[in-house]
C-alpha cells in the first residue's frame, strides 16, 4: 500500500491550504452556517427525508425511534464569523421536536471534557472509546429523561 507523506497529510488537514485552493476550511461547512444558504437548505432537506425514512423503518419493526447527535471534532473549536458550532445539533433537536421523536446532543459533554482531542482518532473524525463513552452517556440520559413516556417506573 502507498501511504501519503506526512507533509501531504498535514496539507490535507490544513484549513489555510483549503482556503488557498478555494475550498471551505473543513468538510460540511454548510451544516454550521448561522444563516443556512441554499446549498445547506437542500442538504438538510435531504438529510431530513432520510431521517424520517429511518424513523418509519424503525416503527415498522415495532421499535421506538430517537437520535443522539455526535459532534464532529471541528465543532469543539472556534468557528469563523458566520458559522456556529451548535447549528448542526440545533437543527436536529428542532427537527426531532417538530416530528415527535427524541433527540439528544452529545456536544456539551464533549466541550466539557478536559481533553477534547482525546475523544477522536487523529487519523479521522471517528470517536475513540472515550468519545463513545460520552455518546453512550448522552443516549442513556435521553432514555432516562423519557422513562415515564416509555412506561418505566423507577
Amino acid at each position: 500500500a502507498i501511504e501519503r507523506s506526512l507533509l501531504a497529510q498535514r496539507m490535507a488537514a490544513s484549513a489555510a491550504w483549503a482556503r488557498l485552493r478555494g475550498r471551505p476550511p473543513f468538510h460540511h461547512v454548510e451544516a454550521y452556517e448561522s444563516q443556512p444558504g441554499p446549498k445547506a437548505q437542500r442538504l438538510y432537506e435531504l438529510a431530513d427525508r432520510c431521517m424520517l425514512e429511518a424513523r418509519a423503518a424503525s416503527e415498522a419493526l415495532g421499535a421506538r425511534f430517537g437520535i443522539v447527535v455526535i459532534p464532529y471534532a471541528r465543532q469543539l473549536r472556534e468557528f469563523e464569523a458566520g458559522l456556529d458550532g451548535g447549528a448542526y445539533g440545533a437543527h436536529w433537536r428542532e427537527f426531532a421536536a417538530r416530528n415527535g421523536f427524541a433527540c439528544g446532543d452529545a456536544r456539551e459533554r464533549f466541550l466539557a471534557h478536559a481533553e477534547p482531542a482525546s475523544l477522536y482518532w487523529r487519523e479521522d473524525n471517528h470517536c475513540t472509546a472515550a468519545g463513545y463513552t460520552l455518546v453512550a452517556e448522552a443516549a442513556a440520559g435521553l432514555v432516562w429523561s423519557r422513562r415515564t413516556e416509555l412506561g418505566w417506573t423507577p
